[in-house]
């Protein structure tokens, strides 16, 4: 089975500071990890390598047998949805009009919006969507973002901190719902426990 995602001997150094290196790792479809280490390690920053926003490191990063590269990066980005661990919905006028942005983009055009669903998973109420940003809290935007991004139906999913600013039951509805993804690939960084489902701890750094 060819990965849909494999990193190999990734190494970056960052303002004079060795922050990994010679890490790799391969994702299969479906497969669930969460990789965890202390802050400022470098597992944001490996997330945006994947995603080709920070091009400064050593190794090859590859989808589906194909190396990322300046010419295939909007190819990568269109497989892959990415939650950051600080979701800004600002510039909207309602909660409603940021989940309608995510299916703007020529690439989403065709996919069927169907939020609702996921919403009801995460607990969010429909009227939510009328609210303003600015009167939501952390959590409510994590799982509206989060809500949007699989609607999506991206094979890839890299997510941030997802259960960060989440209470107990958010953090375990939307555990739940990660984990009965089993076509989808997820890579996770989270300080929190993913322990449920096929979830798998990975130490960052480690081969995956």
């Amino acid at each position: 089975m060819i990965p849909i995602l494999s990193w190999s001997d990734l190494s970056l150094t960052l303002n004079g500071r060795m922050l990994f290196t010679n890490f790799s790792g391969a994702l299969n479809p479906g497969d669930k990890v969460f990789l965890s280490g202390p802050s400022g390690c470098g597992k944001s920053t490996f997330l945006k390598i994947i995603l080709g926003l920070f091009p400064q490191y050593q190794g090859v990063v590859s989808m589906n047998g194909v190396a990322l590269t300046a010419e295939t990066v909007w190819d990568f980005r269109r497989k892959i949805a990415w939650l950051p661990q600080e979701v800004d919905i600002g510039g909207y006028a309602t909660a409603g009009d940021f989940i309608h942005s995510f299916f703007l983009h020529a690439a989403n055009r065709k996919i069927q919006v169907d939020t609702d669903v996921w919403m009801n998973t995460f607990l969010l109420p429909a009227n939510i969507l009328s609210k303003p940003p600015g009167t939501l809290s952390g959590g409510e935007k994590q799982r509206l973002a989060l809500a949007a991004i699989l609607a999506m139906k991206r094979p890839l999913l890299l997510l941030d901190e997802p259960l960060s600013a989440l209470d107990p039951l958010s953090a375990a509805a939307v555990t739940r719902a990660l984990s009965g993804l089993s076509d989808t690939a997820i890579l996770a960084i989270s300080h929190l426990p993913l322990h449920e489902g096929s979830f798998r701890k990975i130490t960052f750094g480690e081969t995956v």
